[in-house]
């Protein structure tokens, strides 16, 4: 009972509420008016049609058109003018440009370090040449390691905030309270009055629901500076779709872990909501956190709107361990840089790719990418939950993992004992990426994300035996198995599909 009533008294919930109201209004306003003249109805589906002409005009991917015009087409009288009013994938002129003044930052920051380098395959190049189009630099003085679960992650984590001299930069698509966070806490607070630069970055929508109302003063009061990032407001915007899904800690910028994970008692396994949390991370040590660091004063920028150079913070070095190329993605401009390097990738392979990722709802272009690749004789892996935490984002995956089940030399494998939350795309032995980009629309369109692409490094090998073991606790899918399901089954998920790509 205690816990209903935290819910349905949360900050969120009643923004919800408001948000329901306010389309409950909406409707009931457009009908009432229609009543009055039939002219105001004719005005409304034209309307509609009016948007459906801008929808196919304009340059949004094919499938988020097809999203927006089933909608309006089924309900004409109301489409076209809730199209109008809450479309909002257009931001203003004056958020724009300060987005525009903070990559440039993050340009001139970065500057310093791009390297020609130069590889053999003209595949990698490839990769290369298109990460560097996007200004990142690529750098051959770092270590990496991979950490193959969330319990290995929490020790890396209060070791590294133990050790903490200079900075302790945390951001997190996800942050609650509990065992987790509790035992961190402290010592963080304990760093922030040594003097360490303590910094908290947390997605609104992402952690408010599981968090105390007074978190932000709680952690002000320890000396902790702290953002919240895109508050939810009690209004119809779909701005509020543009969530920080980031995960990053970097103390000192000499250390950074980023991956799948967040800070929350599920992602260590401390509770088992889902069965077992599988999740991976990935640790740098060395020049490339410098890239790292970047990518979250980005954001912090965005709050405090002040830039810091970094000129004064000294650069680690290690001895080269392959290849390292760190880079965000955001969804405030047109470059799908994540999309597109993954598209790359897929392309470059000459015998195997593997991919984990929670939840599989892909777009033609990548559809196509893996289409090409298995009747030309590559072998593909999908490793995805048994699990699922979101029933409806699962019986969506399940119509592109039948679609994916119809080419040649795909094999999908259900992970047995729980969650596989995971975010990882290998090629051949050579090259991979671990970040926080899930292959699915709304990471890949709508979400902050960030990732690291690893080429020849040591930590290739780990991840191969984490994806091996991983597909080992699996069983297979068969296209006959996700054909068994009734026909109300299968209407209902393709009313799903039909509308994911708006959710």
């Amino acid at each position: 009972m205690t816990r209903f009533l935290r819910f349905i008294t949360h900050r969120i919930t009643i923004i919800g509420i408001l948000i329901l109201i306010q389309l409950f209004v909406f409707g009931w306003l457009v009908l009432s008016a229609s009543k009055y003249s039939q002219w105001i109805l004719y005005t409304l589906e034209i309307m509609s049609f009016v948007a459906v002409f801008f929808v196919l005009l304009s340059e949004e991917p094919l499938i988020y058109k097809i999203a927006w015009i089933i909608p309006i087409l089924i309900a004409p009288v109301f489409g076209g003018f809730f199209y109008v009013l809450f479309k909002n994938h257009n931001l203003t002129k004056r958020t724009t440009h300060a987005m525009a003044i903070i990559d440039a930052h993050r340009i001139e920051s970065l500057q310093p370090f791009v390297k020609d380098i130069q590889v053999k395959d003209p595949h990698i190049q490839k990769i290369i040449r298109h990460l560097h189009s996007d200004h990142w630099p690529i750098f051959n003085q770092t270590q990496s390691t991979f950490i193959p679960t969330g319990e290995a992650k929490f020790n890396y984590l209060i070791e590294l905030f133990s050790a903490a001299k200079r900075s302790i930069y945390i951001e997190y698509f996800i942050i609650n309270t509990g065992k987790a966070f509790d035992q961190i806490f402290p010592i963080l607070k304990q760093k922030a009055s040594e003097g360490v630069d303590v910094r908290i970055i947390y997605d609104d929508f992402g952690s408010s629901m599981n968090l105390p109302n007074d978190f932000d003063k709680k952690l002000t009061k320890a000396g902790i500076q702290v953002y919240n990032f895109n508050p939810v407001k009690p209004r119809v915007n779909l701005s509020m779709n543009y969530r920080d899904h980031r995960k990053i800690v970097i103390v000192d910028n000499e250390k950074a872990i980023t991956g799948g994970m967040n800070l929350a008692d599920e992602y260590f396994n401390v509770i088992q909501r889902f069965g077992l949390w599988k999740d991976a991370s990935i640790l740098l040590e060395g020049e490339a956190v410098i890239a790292l660091t970047r990518i979250f004063l980005m954001n912090w920028e965005n709050k405090t709107k002040r830039y810091e150079p970094q000129v004064d913070l000294p650069i680690h070095l290690t001895e080269s361990d392959g290849l390292i190329m760190p880079f965000s993605d955001s969804p405030l401009d047109r470059n799908l840089v994540t999309k597109h390097t993954y598209m790359l990738m897929i392309q470059s392979a000459r015998k195997r790719i593997i991919i984990t990722t929670p939840y599989f709802v892909i777009d033609q272009e990548l559809q196509t990418a893996l289409y090409l690749q298995a009747i030309s004789g590559i072998d593909i892996d999908l490793i995805v939950p048994g699990i699922p935490d979101k029933r409806y984002v699962a019986v969506v995956s399940e119509f592109y993992y039948k679609q994916l089940l119809q080419f040649p030399n795909v094999r999908i494998h259900k992970f047995n004992d729980g969650f596989i939350h995971s975010k990882i795309l290998y090629i051949d032995d050579t090259h991979a990426t671990v970040g926080t980009t899930n292959f699915d629309f709304r990471s890949l369109y709508l979400h902050f994300e960030n990732t690291v692409w690893l080429y020849q490094t040591n930590s290739l090998k780990e991840i191969k035996k984490y994806l091996d073991e991983a597909m080992k606790e699996s069983t297979i899918l068969t296209l006959s198995e996700l054909r068994k399901h009734h026909i109300f089954y299968r209407l209902y998920q393709s009313a799903l599909v039909g509308f994911s790509h708006l959710l």
